[in-house]
């Protein structure tokens, strides 16, 4: 018999969002999720998902990240020493970054290349009981920086402390990066719950789906995505029926890449924060 499946969301593991992007109260949150069978008594029948499967979900969403010509990662060294090559979930701060890297240092041949997500949530130790690989540099000494998904700027500045928080209660450590996901209960059906990643495009499938803007429920469900990962390794819900996506701006993006073309800079117009002084000095690993 088919039947409504709830996942805990507890007010301990997340937090809301309102639409405006400003945070909303802390909640306890039950988001339901419609779909699936109830596993009859004994069965092999599971809800809980592998790694490798959850990493073939994520793969789904596109992040980019500095490369050379050879496509070897291209980091940053901030003004206090430390090391870092982040993978961007956004589009136009990815290219609005390749556009400053090549302003300074246009001897070196830069360019944007495209990773999936679920694959460099592992590099990037999402599961920090999994070893990551050892990197070499072009000195080839191991690279001992760090890795970090990197999610929309000032997104990440308004959603950072309280996804630390919410990690720390969940017992994962927060480590290097922090990334959100954003999800509505009304966006879901029996096949399909969707997960965002800007509240923006959340907001623009709401309307797309055929719903009223001005219903937009006041508050949405926010979560760091490895507390969400974290609940799609127990059997309490039908995982299968998430699906992660990203923006369109990021998957044209992806199409302009693997057309052949390079990355061209963002518009004069565009709403990347980006400051030079965030850059940092360049390093390839």
């Amino acid at each position: 018999m088919a039947i409504r499946l709830l996942v805990a969301l507890a007010a301990t593991t997340a937090a809301t969002w309102l639409p405006n992007g400003r945070p909303g109260r802390v909640v306890d949150t039950h988001l339901r999720i419609r779909g699936g069978e109830a596993p009859p008594s004994g069965s092999t029948t599971r809800n809980a998902l592998t790694r490798d499967e959850i990493t073939e979900k994520l793969n789904a969403v596109p992040v980019f990240c500095i490369v050379n010509e050879k496509g070897g990662l291209i980091g940053t060294r901030s003004k206090d020493g430390k090391e870092a090559v982040c993978w961007f979930t956004d589009a136009a701060e990815s290219k609005a970054l390749l556009a400053v890297m090549r302003e300074h240092n246009p001897d070196v041949d830069l360019r944007l290349g495209v990773y999936g997500l679920g694959t460099v949530f592992r590099l990037c130790k999402g599961w920090s009981d999994e070893e990551s690989p050892a990197m070499q540099s072009e000195s080839t000494e191991r690279f001992a920086g760090e890795l970090r998904l990197q999610g929309n700027m000032p997104l990440m500045n308004e959603t950072a402390p309280r996804l630390k928080e919410m990690l720390h209660d969940a017992g994962i450590d927060a480590g290097a990066w922090q990334l959100p996901v954003f999800l509505c209960e009304q966006l879901q059906s029996g096949s399909i719950l969707p997960v965002f990643f800007s509240p923006v495009d959340l907001a623009a499938t709401w309307e797309k789906s055929g719903r009223k803007k001005e219903e937009m429920p006041d508050e949405i469900a926010m979560m760091d995505l490895r507390i969400l990962v974290a609940q799609m390794e127990t059997d309490t819900n039908p995982w299968r029926i998430v699906q992660f996506v990203s923006s369109p701006q990021a998957y044209e993006l992806v199409r302009e890449l693997q057309g052949g073309a390079a990355a061209a800079p963002p518009a004069e117009d565009s709403e990347s924060d980006l400051e030079e002084e965030e850059m940092g000095e360049l390093y390839s690993t």
